[in-house]
């Protein structure tokens, strides 16, 4: 029931994000010189409430089930509960703005690499290998990697093809704060910001999904 019940959610956001085209996703990580740090991600879909607003009263859309903000929450509060839960996490804090259509979801650690653990620990839950994202993140020896796969249920590829030009104008923004200046950035589409720590990444939501750029980097600091 567990597994079924999230993945209608995931289902539901993923859909809800690609009919959309004004979304933007955010994640941010910032790491200090100890190692510990703090991570964030923001799903923003205000640009487009008015339609959500009209989706949530919906029995469905595209043939999959338009869960009510209760089982949505329900399955944000127990990601919250497996955050709080993984070793090395902690001070996690969750934000939801329905009215608006913004989630987001915060903690700190006491490595990166912890999110890879919580990751872990989300699909253990589930009892599945098959997370629309999968994060791996590390931390050593002066050099940040961000690896990112996007696995796209099967069932919703055509939909990506249908609904390309919705994802247009969307955005993946990833944002990491470095305690030291940044010497090598392995993806070209990265920035750096003028004190040389902070390196921002922006991708258009259909390069994304289709895995036509990616937002891995490897980022190698002083």
């Amino acid at each position: 029931m567990l597994k079924t019940k999230f993945f209608t959610i995931v289902s539901f956001l993923f859909l809800a994000m690609l009919l959309n085209s004004c979304f933007e996703v955010i994640e941010e990580v910032t790491i200090y010189a100890d190692g510990k740090g703090k991570a964030g991600l923001t799903v923003n879909l205000s640009q487009a409430k008015g339609k959500l607003a009209s989706i949530m009263l919906m029995d469905s859309i595209k043939g999959n089930p338009v869960p009510s903000e209760a089982e949505i929450m329900k399955e944000l509060n127990n990601a919250k509960r497996i955050a709080e839960a993984t070793q090395g996490i902690y001070d996690v804090e969750l934000k939801t703005n329905f009215d608006n259509f913004i989630f987001e979801l915060y903690c700190s650690f006491d490595s990166v690499e912890c999110i890879n653990h919580f990751v872990n620990n989300l699909e253990n839950e589930y009892e599945s290998r098959e997370i629309l994202l999968k994060n791996l993140f590390s931390y050593h020896n002066n050099k940040f990697i961000r690896n990112a796969d996007f696995l796209i249920p099967n069932k919703h590829k055509k939909e990506i093809a249908k609904e390309k030009s919705h994802l247009l104008t969307a955005r993946y923004i990833s944002i990491v704060r470095l305690p030291t200046e940044v010497t090598s950035m392995s993806n070209e589409k990265a920035k750096l910001s003028k004190n040389k720590k902070n390196v921002m990444l922006k991708i258009r939501g259909d390069k994304l999904l289709e895995n036509t750029s990616s937002i891995t980097n490897i980022i190698t600091t002083q």
